[in-house]
């Protein structure tokens, strides 16, 4: 099946047991990209008074065409907009900017090891399904033990 993403680059042909069906099927990726640019085009227009079309290139240049993380996308925006003393933007175009300060990369990356970490630590493991391994050592050699 073809995904229904128009800026697809993960080949365009997806399987249907691979695909979330949103009216049409995407890829996991295209889809996230859709959902995240149309969040991030809602937050634009919601906070600023650029035009819809100005917004819609911006985005689309940004995260098709650069292929810059939608996730970090919006992180930025949101950032941009907590803090409207520090960050001023008028115009979309001037998001590129505030995707490379040092300051928000630095906030995206703890935000999401801070995931990763909620992520590990509600993960449950039982002790009696992990398979042992046992250790042998042997002398000489470079390799002076080996995995049973």
């Amino acid at each position: 099946m073809k995904c229904g993403y128009k800026h697809c680059k993960l080949g365009g042909e997806v399987k249907k047991e691979n695909s979330i069906k949103d009216g049409r099927y995407y890829h996991k990726e295209c889809h996230n990209k859709k959902i995240t640019k149309g969040e991030c085009r809602d937050i634009l227009d919601e906070n600023y008074s650029f035009t819809k079309r100005n917004i819609n290139i911006a985005i689309k240049q940004l995260v098709d065409d650069r292929d810059i993380n939608p996730d970090k996308l919006k992180f930025t925006i949101k950032y941009i907009i907590k803090n409207k003393k520090d960050c001023d933007l008028n115009s979309p175009y001037g998001v590129t900017y505030y995707l490379e300060n040092f300051k928000i990369n630095k906030a995206f990356k703890k935000m999401q090891t801070s995931k990763r970490l909620q992520i590990i630590k509600n993960t449950h493991v039982d002790v009696d399904t992990v398979n042992e391994q046992e250790f042998k050592y042997k002398k000489g050699g470079r390799k002076s033990w080996e995995i049973i």
